[in-house]
């Protein structure tokens, strides 16, 4: 159990001695160490500090080792995409990028992964194991897809959402599990994800709400156009004022119109205000 001692915390705090500079993760390890991901000069200031578009995330820079004690870094690798240090803090998984290519290797957290093997001879890096630390993905994992199964799983849980998160003047005189089992007979006749995306789509027609249908997943490379917006708000319904007001307004990053829910905005309706269209 850690236990954090709030009162004059202010006063314990101290710099770690790195420079400014981007950064994107950071881990912590045992005997004051840290690690850090240090990113190219020139992108977004704020990629490493809140949740970056695909392309920030994926960017690759050089993995750092500090020493609290002594002040003193190390690199120990460059190409860094991603690092994941286990439970125990004793093994770090690496994504790297490597002449394009992604490749996981994982090593002793927090050591520099070695030039050469015990008689000093050069390490192959496509040969799996401890000296290279490359994983071997290919045939380690085999996931067998039921597709009908899947299709079925994929309908009960998509119109589970569609009950619980519909709004509830919508769902006054439906009855969702009469639908649900009209159209399960359906499913037999499902060649395919655009078929079932076909017949969801019928049931959401079925409550007779704008806005209701079903998409396929955004595709990896995607530009998130399709992604539902929100508020970022909480509402209740002021039946005086003929509209919802608003009880509560996240304010996300205000200074980042990537990171800034609509309400955030210069000029936007703020808390106490009603909508009514």
């Amino acid at each position: 159990e850690v236990v954090v001692e709030a009162e004059g915390l202010a006063r314990r705090t101290y710099a770690v001695p790195v420079p400014a500079r981007r950064m994107g993760q950071l881990e912590v390890l045992y005997d004051d160490v840290l690690l850090y991901t240090a990113l190219p000069d020139g992108g977004d200031p704020t990629a490493g500090a809140a949740a970056e578009t695909d392309a920030e995330a994926e960017e690759a820079g050089a993995l750092i080792r500090v020493d609290l004690a002594s002040g003193r870094s190390t690199t120990l690798m460059e190409g860094v995409v991603e690092v994941a240090v286990s439970a125990d803090a004793g093994t770090m998984c690496v994504l790297l990028d490597e002449g394009g290519e992604r490749v996981l290797r994982a090593f002793e957290a927090g050591a520099k992964p070695p030039d050469e093997d015990e008689d000093e001879g050069e390490i192959d890096p496509d040969r799996p194991g401890d000296l290279s630390g490359l994983v071997d993905l290919d045939g380690r994992v085999v996931l067998e897809v039921d597709l009908r199964r899947e299709w079925a799983q994929m309908f009960h849980e998509a119109w589970a959402a569609t009950e619980a998160k519909v709004h509830p003047s919508v769902l006054e005189g439906v009855d969702m599990a009469a639908i649900r089992e009209a159209y399960s007979p359906l499913l037999g006749r499902v060649n395919c994800l655009h078929e079932l995306l076909d017949l969801l789509g019928e049931m959401q027609a079925e409550l007779g709400a704008s806005h209701a249908g079903a998409a396929p997943a955004e595709e990896e490379g995607g530009d998130g156009d399709g992604m539902q917006g929100f508020l970022g708000a909480e509402t209740e319904w002021d039946a005086g004022a003929g509209g919802w007001r608003l009880t509560r307004c996240l304010r996300g990053l205000p200074w980042d119109e990537r990171f800034a829910p609509p309400l955030a905005r210069a000029g936007a309706p703020a808390e106490g205000d009603v909508l009514t269209a």
